[in-house]
C-alpha cells in the first residue's frame, strides 16, 4: 500500500518497537542499550534519540516525562489500516469483474474512467472553510475563555506549523485531540450541513457522462468529511469507487505512484484515465506525470491555457474533442 511506510516497522524503528513490546515504559538511554544489548543494531545513542522524536511525530509513541511507550492510538490505526486493506482488495476483485463484464462497451472507447477532484470541482469550500476558519476557533476561545481572534491566530497557526508533517492533518478529530477540546465532530458540524453545495453544473453532467464512463472520486478530503458531502449532495451511487488520498493511500498529497495504485486497482492504464481537479499542481501536473490525461478546472476564470476549463460543461466539451 501507498504511503504505509510509517506503519511498518522495520530497521531501528522496528527493533525499538520489539524492545517497547518486551517492556514499557523506558527512557531513551534505555531503549538505546537494549536495542544494542537484545537486537545487536550498533548505532548512536544520538541516532536512536533522534529516532525516538521521529517515531512521536509520526504518533507511533508517546512520551510521559522521561519514558516512551507505544501510542495505543497508532495500535488502533494499524488495525484500521489491515482493515481498510483487505476490504481494498475485495474492492478491486469486485471492480474488475465489472470491467471486465462491460468490456464490450468499451473497445472502442479511448478513455475509460473519469477521476474527479471533489473541493471546487464539484462542492465549493463554504463548509470547510466555516469548519476550519469558524468552528474550530470558537470551540477554543470558549473552552479556553480567550478572545475569538486569539483563539484564531493560535488555532490557524498550529494548521500551518504542522502541514506536512502530520499524515492525519486533514481529519477534524485529529485536531480535537490536538487542542484537547471536549466536544465532537458532530457537534462542530452541527449547523453546518446546509452550507454543503454542489455546484449547479454537477448533477447533469455527471448524469450524461455516467453512460459514457466510469466515474471515480480522488480527494484529499480525509474520509469522513468525504462521506459528509457524498451524502448531503446525494452522491454516493454516483461513482464506482471513492478515493480518499489521506485515509486510502496514507499520503498528504497526490502523487504520480498514487494515481499508478489507482489504475492498478481499477484495472486500466493511465492513458485510459482522464482527470479533473482545481489544483495545478496536485490535479494537472501530477496526473499528467504519471500519464493520464489531465484538465484544470478554473470556475473563476483567471486561467487561459487550452487544458483549463471553466465548468463540467467545458470538461465534456473537452472530452469529447479528445476523443475525435
Amino acid at each position: 500500500m501507498a504511503g504505509a511506510d510509517a506503519m511498518q516497522p522495520e530497521g531501528l524503528g522496528g527493533a525499538m518497537l520489539d524492545v517497547l513490546l518486551l517492556a514499557q515504559p523506558l527512557t531513551a538511554r534505555q531503549i538505546y542499550y537494549k536495542v544494542r544489548s537484545r537486537c545487536g543494531i550498533s548505532v548512536s545513542y544520538q541516532a536512536v534519540h533522534k529516532k525516538l522524536q521521529h517515531m512521536r511525530e509520526q504518533g507511533q509513541l508517546r512520551k510521559d516525562r522521561l519514558e516512551y511507550s507505544i501510542d495505543e492510538d497508532w495500535l488502533g490505526e494499524m488495525e484500521s489500516f489491515v482493515a481498510s486493506a483487505r476490504g481494498r482488495l475485495k474492492e478491486r476483485d469486485r471492480m474488475l469483474h465489472e470491467l471486465e463484464r462491460r468490456k464490450p462497451l468499451f473497445r472502442s472507447r479511448r478513455i475509460k474512467v473519469l477521476c474527479l477532484d471533489m473541493d471546487d470541482t464539484l462542492f465549493d469550500t463554504q463548509f470547510d472553510e466555516l469548519l476550519w476558519r469558524r468552528e474550530f476557533p470558537n470551540a477554543y476561545a470558549k473552552q479556553y475563555r480567550v478572545t475569538k481572534e486569539k483563539a484564531f491566530s493560535i488555532v490557524t497557526g498550529e494548521y500551518r506549523r504542522l502541514w506536512g508533517k502530520v499524515r492525519a492533518w486533514r481529519d477534524p478529530d485529529f485536531w480535537i485531540k490536538h487542542f484537547r477540546l471536549k466536544t465532537t465532530f458532530e457537534t462542530l458540524i452541527c449547523g453546518l450541513r446546509k452550507d454543503i453545495t454542489l455546484y449547479p453544473d454537477v448533477q447533469p453532467t455527471l448524469e450524461r457522462l455516467s453512460r459514457r464512463y466510469h466515474l471515480v472520486l480522488l480527494t484529499h478530503a480525509e474520509r469522513k468529511m468525504l462521506d459528509i458531502k457524498l451524502s448531503a449532495g446525494k452522491m454516493q451511487k454516483r461513482f464506482l469507487r471513492v478515493y480518499s488520498v489521506s485515509s486510502d493511500f496514507r499520503k498528504m498529497v497526490i502523487t504520480p505512484a498514487v494515481c499508478r495504485e489507482l489504475c492498478e486497482e481499477l484495472g486500466v492504464l493511465p492513458e485510459e484515465v482522464c482527470h479533473l481537479g482545481d489544483d495545478a499542481e496536485r490535479d494537472y501536473a501530477v496526473p499528467t506525470a504519471a500519464g493520464m490525461h489531465a484538465f484544470l478546472i478554473d470556475r473563476r476564470g483567471y486561467r487561459k491555457e487550452p487544458h483549463v476549463v471553466r465548468d463540467l460543461y467545458e470538461f465534456e466539451e473537452k472530452l469529447s474533442e479528445l476523443e475525435r
